[in-house]
């Protein structure tokens, strides 16, 4: 339903998300331009109701050079959309539809007034019923889908991450109506979907593999043959690399006529020779190698994780590595480098899988982890339901030797279900909080990541600079590794800066550097996932408006160490230890001794960053 506040003489108006971004008012198609409108309304829509704070769209449209009044611009766009859809609004007003939330903004849909919510709505219901109706009610589901999400964005988008989302999330509902409509021996009704969706996603090995089996199993196996023939082509010739093996797993099984036709018996669907599967189980047990490559530049942890190596080389019941630490400390890349290190004693596989703890969208599921985890390992129908999920991971789990990397987990609870029970099994986590509860697990071993030494911190300079530059001047070296505090994000920030002027003398970065005073504007930049300023955000953000206000306070405290006594009356009506509770959750402080926290200076230069005026106003920090 439309809010309540809607006249019954306006028209109704309607969103959709499942295809081209569009808006409908009445029966009149409304034009969402100019693009970065359009690429607004994609993630608010995405996000099916829930805020999108201002920060996010700032970064959305300008990235990490906004305009001095991109705040102001950005609530023009948000008036222009506003007016829009209700050209009768007045000026400054809210309107029925994006309404202010927090420090962001929400769109007020629902399932009569959103397509995906209406989707999500029927999938659910169909979920609960009994086969004959769930396929009939998966099939009205699947056909709100006019393409895929958002092909009227421009390329590029930052959206783009949450319209990935909403495709995923459909391609998992096709599997869903393909395996209920195989069971029913009505496969014809599921592949006109699914043959669109792989037409749309040429590159998603997993939306091909499905399509050749459907062919298959409609009885058209010369047209699986030859689309597979078109798949290894399009990767080839667009990615330079060949299909993997669960492709060609479900090719064999086309070749092999292991598929049934529609009116044959229940397939089934062997192995690739090259794969191994477990006894007694006919679905095929892939080996994936899905971890990210060792960064280049990787430098100075040897001395924290060659121990952790050793313990759990030494220890036979060895199941999770935890490692945890401030944003920035260099978790990930840590992660990455031990998975690769001890991949060799885990033949069976290597998973890798963000599950967004800290990230712009929604933390990933635990429904949403399993289904990505499952399809790792095998290339079996994934379950609907989080108790049958579990269940087949536990199964396609056991006895293997498979090391997962879980990286930027929020809280233990977004574990849950994702640690495999097999003592053959590996999983490396990694989060900015302590996770306490874990540490205490039999076989668990767990590393704190601090700062660089000056040797370490040279030794990641080096990497980027090389060392006849950073021979040339030692002291300007020191004093670079002096600004960016040894902490590994910074000093990666301000390498690559460094590489990209090759004529530059380091003096030079230094100098600017020193000229920036307190401002995080030089070490906001250059690498994939943002700067320094870009990751301490993604923590702020998550606080509630009194632990948000503490952690401003702490830019005016002297030094780099605090008692929970000495917040005195700056804390409200909270205590100071549910305040520093919080504040630990998100690593933006670490406990350093009893009743003492402590943080990095790079850290009070946000906290200080954020208790200006020009700090208030992107983003609405003042809470």
């Amino acid at each position: 339903m439309a809010p309540s506040s809607m006249s019954a003489e306006a028209p109704a108006v309607h969103f959709e998300i499942l295809g081209p971004v569009s808006v409908r008012r009445g029966p009149e198609e409304l034009v969402v331009a100019p693009a970065p409108r359009r690429a607004m309304l994609a993630l608010l829509l995405a996000r099916a109701g829930k805020a999108v704070t201002v920060a996010e769209l700032i970064d959305l449209l300008w990235g990490q050079s906004p305009p001095v009044h991109a705040a102001n611009l950005l609530h023009r766009h948000i008036g222009a959309l506003r007016r829009q859809w209700e050209p009768e609004l007045p000026n400054r007003s809210a309107g029925r539809w994006l309404l202010r939330q927090g420090d962001g903004y929400r769109m007020a849909v629902d399932r009569d007034t959103l397509d995906l919510l209406r989707f999500r709505d029927l999938v659910r219901r169909a979920r609960t019923q009994d086969p004959p109706t769930a396929l009939a009610m998966l099939a009205d589901a699947v056909s709100f889908r006019r393409g895929a999400a958002g092909t009227n964005l421009d390329p590029g988008p930052r959206s783009h991450r949450s319209l990935g989302a909403i495709e995923r999330e459909y391609g998992a509902v096709v599997d869903e109506f393909a395996a209920l409509a195989l069971g029913q021996g009505r496969a014809e009704a599921a592949l006109p979907v699914v043959l669109a969706v792989a037409a749309d996603h040429p590159h998603d090995e997993r939306a091909q593999i499905r399509a050749l089996r459907m062919l298959a199993a409609c009885g058209r196996p010369a047209e699986a043959v030859a689309r597979y023939d078109d798949i290894r082509r399009y990767l080839h010739d667009h990615l330079g690399v060949a299909p993997g093996s669960a492709l060609r797993t479900a090719y064999a099984t086309v070749l092999r006529q292991e598929i049934a036709g529609p009116t044959g018996s229940s397939a089934t669907v062997a192995a690739d020779p090259g794969d191994s599967a477990e006894p007694g189980n006919a679905d095929p047990v892939l080996r994936p190698a899905q971890l990210p490559p060792r960064s280049p530049f990787y430098a100075g942890r040897d001395r924290l994780l060659e121990p952790v190596m050793r313990a759990v080389t030494a220890d036979p019941d060895a199941r999770i590595i935890a490692l945890d630490g401030m944003p920035g400390i260099g978790k990930t890349t840590s992660a990455v480098h031990l998975a690769h290190d001890l991949a060799p004693d885990y033949p069976d596989g290597q998973l890798y899988l963000d599950l967004q703890g800290f990230g712009d969208e929604e933390p990933v599921t635990v429904e949403e982890a399993l289904r990505d985890l499952i399809s790792g390992l095998t290339d079996a129908p994934v379950p609907s339901t989080r108790r049958e999920m579990k269940q087949l991971y536990a199964k396609v789990t056991n006895g293997r030797r498979v090391l997962i990397v879980l990286d930027n987990v929020r809280a233990s609870d977004q574990l849950s279900d994702l640690l495999p029970g097999s003592f053959g099994c590996l999983t490396i986590v990694t989060s900015r909080c302590p996770l306490t509860d874990l540490r205490a697990g039999r076989g668990t071993h767990w590393s704190s990541l601090g700062l660089l030494t000056r040797a370490e911190s040279r030794s990641c300079l080096v990497r980027h600079i090389g060392a006849h530059r950073a021979a040339e001047d030692p002291a300007a070296l020191e004093a670079v590794i002096d600004r960016c505090g040894r902490l590994p994000l910074a000093l990666t920030v301000v390498g690559i800066r460094a590489a990209s002027f090759t004529g530059l003398p380091l003096s030079e970065v230094e100098r600017e550097l020193r000229e920036v005073g307190e401002s995080l504007d030089v070490l906001n930049g250059g690498i994939e996932h943002g700067g320094v300023r870009a990751v301490f955000e993604s923590s702020y953000r998550l606080l509630s408006p009194p632990a948000a206000r503490f952690f401003r306070f702490l830019s005016t405290v002297p030094g780099d160490e605090l008692t929970s006594a000495a917040a005195g009356p700056e804390i409200g009506n909270r205590s100071a230890e549910s305040l520093i509770a919080e504040l630990l959750r998100t690593g933006l402080v670490q406990r350093r001794r009893s009743g003492r926290i402590g943080w990095h200076g790079l850290v009070k230069t946000y906290a200080r960053e954020l208790s200006t005026p020009a700090g208030s106003e992107t983003g609405d920090r003042w809470r």
